[in-house]
């Protein structure tokens, strides 16, 4: 298929659509991560970042709105000033834009869902604007991600630069969210902020949350390009831009990343158990993240241990020596994997018979085992050893949920100290989310049956929280714009029927990517961003910062699907 796209674009060069959306794919990867608000001073050097995170939130809204409609508009007019004949050689076929897949016919549910929730909403105005008292979650944010949505999934190809592009603008935010972390800002972005807003505050992205949301969206996919890179430029690149990520959500101060991380590396380990060579490198990318991490510790003795406030677990992993037993076992396993396949290589680059005179035929059978050697079984673990492996991360996951419902059911009075707000589900839960979790579930219980259904309307969850903001106020805050939970605050928001057709979307173009397009890397590293988004998303909340980013990512998992299955 890829090969069938290639020659395509050889012999007629990339179409115009795919041209537009291929830009705006790239601006979304690059630069909208990268932009902070940029404002004229009357001194020399005449600009300033001084505002950067005053408005960041309502900034990133405004460039995403800007760069989507540009690419509509643009995808119009080469619509409407192309001839028939033109739009014959760019062999975009019109039935194969109009077939609509379960995903898409998901994505049309949320939306319409979206809309009957703003008409039926007492907020209309601010379920549609998404302002005042939201996140720019409104309905006219919705409608641009499934303008964004139809975009990509109609006119996206794979293309190398892409993921390359990515990885070098995020391994700057990265290495950014790091310096920061110790109080270090090159950019004077903290200059005029007050001291909470320095502790909370990070890189490019903004609050340590969605910095934290970020690196759940970004990270994997450079770990999984790893571990298929053929040149050792690119997969210094990926490595690179992995353990500076890792670094990046060390720093952060946000548990969610870790979160979504974690169940992404379980379940990709499990899946390239049965292959040797993507097992053996992402083992390695892990390695080297691990190693990396260990450079924390030397810029934390060169700024005295001037660091921002870190979680638990993030203190643990920088401070202490639990990191070194992951590495080790990362490390040995990897130089085993080595030995073994440099062994497998070797058999199979071998001639049939070692006195063959043909050399040509030698070196013919030579490029055919190195071209076909990720799919030679020799290359591939027994299924038993998936299997024990899966069995041994659900037994990992059930003995966490174990402890978790013991100290939250069972023995509510032990003392756990620091892992009080980890393992016992209270009101404090979780920086007192489980606050917002359990009276969000006494509005929808107490809620009628069309709100139910439909919910309060697109970004209202502030006004159908607002009778719990007094009960609040013991927890140092007056009020709350969302339930710092995505699936919560969807359910409350637009209801059960809004919140089905976003599971629907999401877990459709995850699975149609896996069904149809597991043989391209790029795909496999799209499905991965979206696990790990989906995963932190229990702890986190969407926002027009880096839920865009996770958009267009699930959008590609669609597009490479729709793409192969248009080739069989």
């Amino acid at each position: 298929m890829n090969e069938k796209n290639n020659n395509n674009q050889s012999q007629g060069g990339i179409a115009p659509q795919k041209a537009v959306v291929k830009l705006f794919v790239i601006a979304m990867l690059t630069l909208f991560p990268l932009y902070l608000c940029i404002t004229f001073s009357g001194s020399f050097p005449f600009l300033s970042l001084s505002d950067g995170f005053f408005s960041i939130r309502h900034d990133k809204y405004t460039l995403f709105l800007a760069l989507t409609g540009i690419a509509v508009i643009a995808e119009i007019l080469l619509f409407v000033t192309q001839g028939s004949q033109e739009k014959q050689n760019e062999r975009i076929n019109p039935r194969d834009l109009l077939r609509l897949s379960f995903t898409d016919i998901a994505v049309f549910a949320f939306w319409l869902v979206c809309a009957v929730s703003t008409l039926l909403s007492q907020y209309t105005e601010t379920a549609f604007f998404g302002e005042p008292n939201g996140r720019n979650n409104g309905l006219l944010l919705m409608t641009f991600y499934l303008l964004a949505y139809l975009l990509v999934t109609r006119f996206f190809e794979e293309n190398k630069v892409i993921p390359r592009l990515f990885a070098c603008a995020s391994a700057f935010i990265y290495l950014l969210a790091v310096l920061n972390g110790f109080h270090i800002d090159p950019l004077q972005t903290f200059v005029y902020l007050r001291e909470h807003f320095v502790e909370t505050f990070t890189s490019t992205i903004g609050n340590i949350d969605m910095m934290s949301s970020f690196i759940s969206v970004s990270l994997p996919v450079f770990i999984v390009m790893s571990c298929a890179a053929q040149k050792a430029w690119e997969r210094a690149l990926y490595i690179t831009a992995s353990s500076l990520g890792f670094m990046a959500l060390l720093c952060s101060g946000s548990d969610s990343g870790i979160l979504g991380l974690a169940v992404f590396l379980l379940i990709y380990l499990i899946a390239y158990s049965q292959n040797l060579l993507k097992l053996r490198n992402l083992l390695l990318t892990l390695t080297v993240m691990l190693a990396s991490s260990r450079l924390l510790l030397l810029l934390s003795a060169a700024t005295g241990d001037d660091h921002k406030e870190l979680s638990v677990i993030q203190t643990a992993l920088i401070y202490s020596n639990v990191i070194y037993i992951p590495l080790l076992i990362c490390a040995a396993l990897t130089a085993v994997l080595y030995l073994i396949t440099l062994k497998k290589c070797r058999r199979a680059l071998s001639p049939a018979h070692p006195n063959c005179p043909d050399n040509n035929d030698h070196v013919q059978r030579q490029d055919q085992a190195v071209s076909h050697k990720i799919k030679n079984p020799d290359f591939k673990l027994h299924k038993a050893v998936t299997v024990a492996l899966g069995c041994v991360a659900l037994g990992f996951v059930a003995a966490v949920l174990g402890v978790f419902v013991y100290f939250s059911a069972i023995d509510t009075k032990t003392e756990l100290g620091s892992f009080e707000k980890l393992l016992r589900f209270n009101e404090a839960w979780g920086t007192h989310r489980g606050f917002f979790w359990i009276k969000s579930f006494d509005i929808f219980k107490s809620s009628d049956i069309l709100r139910k259904l439909f919910g309060a309307g697109p970004d209202t969850y502030y006004y159908a929280f607002s009778p719990y903001f007094d009960e609040l106020t013991k927890y140092g805050d007056s009020s709350t714009t969302a339930a710092h939970n995505e699936y919560i605050n969807y359910l409350i928001t637009v209801g059960a029927a809004g919140l089905a057709a976003y599971l629907c979307a999401i877990g459709s173009a995850v699975t149609r990517a896996f069904k149809y397009a597991r043989e391209s890397i790029f795909a496999q590293a799209c499905i991965a961003a979206v696990i790990c988004y989906a995963v932190q998303a229990f702890v986190n909340i969407a926002q027009p910062i880096t839920t865009p980013i996770f958009i267009i990512l699930a959008s590609i998992c669609e597009a490479m699907a729709r793409s192969s299955e248009n080739a069989k």
